[in-house]
């Protein structure tokens, strides 16, 4: 009886604590008295605060983009190198501010890190050397990582087994990306027979204090298709999984783009055109009759001659 009563005073005198306690907050074991005095008991309870949420981000798109001079003959190094730009997207309810990147490639024989680049949204290893990037919540922010990769012979492995005088570039997007998925595929297919077909990149971002964030996972030798929007659905599970993949249609419009600039007599191709020319003709529907005339070429501004945006 006696230590009934003692137990019962014990929940009495915790319940103002319990009351003003935070909601997710819980208690392990039990609480039990271990000292009673004048009426009142003490307690010694062990209280279990929950692990913070962890911010979730994913990677939505991600392509490299070569670097301006990548048609540069090689001369101590290779000048064969490619800059790895990533969408990320914040599923959590809060900011996210980056404060540091950093590349490794891994498993691939040739391919490299070398040396770095600077510039507006870009993230380098060092915290030193970044304007960090807020990445609000449930929004995404583009970032480019500092960390330069080299692809020694990639240049004339492109040459040499793809046709680029039939790739069309989609004007009007950031980057211009190349038509179809059939060079992309061939691109990535080609990169994975020179470096490796188990060759990735891991891309790690983090916050604050070189906290790591997030660690991705992408592979060299996978392209992704023009509408992928880094996940897909699994057939066995039908669970949704988050998949970052390369698109090489971009590396190849920005790829193009370079070859006309270096090289004056390479010419994009273009969509077949027909040109129609109306002539008055007041026996024709409307006044006009047409026929096939010479199409003319719009002559091309000095800013129109050098790289787009994105490249």
């Amino acid at each position: 009886m006696k230590a009934l009563l003692l137990r019962a005073i014990a929940l009495a005198s915790l319940a103002p604590l319990l009351a003003h306690a935070e909601p997710q907050v819980s208690t392990s074991g039990p609480c039990s008295p271990i000292g009673a005095s004048g009426g009142s008991a003490e307690v010694r309870c062990t209280f279990a605060a929950p692990a913070p949420k962890r911010a979730k981000v994913v990677i939505k798109n991600a392509w490299l983009r070569p670097s301006p001079g990548f048609m540069v003959p090689r001369t101590s190094h290779s000048n064969e190198i490619a800059f790895l730009t990533v969408v990320l997207r914040n599923l959590s309810d809060k900011d996210i501010l980056l404060t540091s990147a950093k590349l490794e490639v891994v498993g691939a024989a040739g391919a490299t890190l070398q040396g770095r680049h600077f510039g507006a949204g870009v993230l380098q290893p060092s915290i030193g050397d970044t304007t960090p990037i807020r990445v609000p919540a449930g929004d995404t922010a583009q970032i480019t990582f500092g960390d330069s990769i080299a692809f020694p012979g990639l240049l004339a492995s492109i040459e040499k087994s793809i046709d680029t005088s039939q790739i069309m570039v989609i004007e009007g997007l950031k980057p211009p990306r190349s038509n179809g998925d059939e060079f992309s595929e061939q691109l990535a297919g080609l990169i994975a027979e020179s470096y490796g077909k188990n060759a990735f990149l891991r891309a790690s971002v983090f916050t604050e204090d070189y906290q790591l964030l997030e660690a991705f996972k992408i592979p060299l030798g996978k392209s992704s298709s023009f509408f992928y929007d880094g996940e897909r659905v699994n057939k066995k599970t039908g669970r949704h999984v988050f998949e970052p993949l390369i698109a090489y249609d971009a590396f190849l419009g920005c790829y193009l783009k370079l070859k006309a600039l270096y090289f004056p007599d390479f010419k994009i191709a273009e969509t077949p055109t027909t040109c129609l020319e109306g002539i008055p003709d007041d026996t024709k529907p409307f006044g006009y009759r047409y026929q096939q005339g010479e199409c003319r070429a719009e002559k091309k501004s000095a800013s129109e001659k050098r790289l787009p945006p994105g490249c």
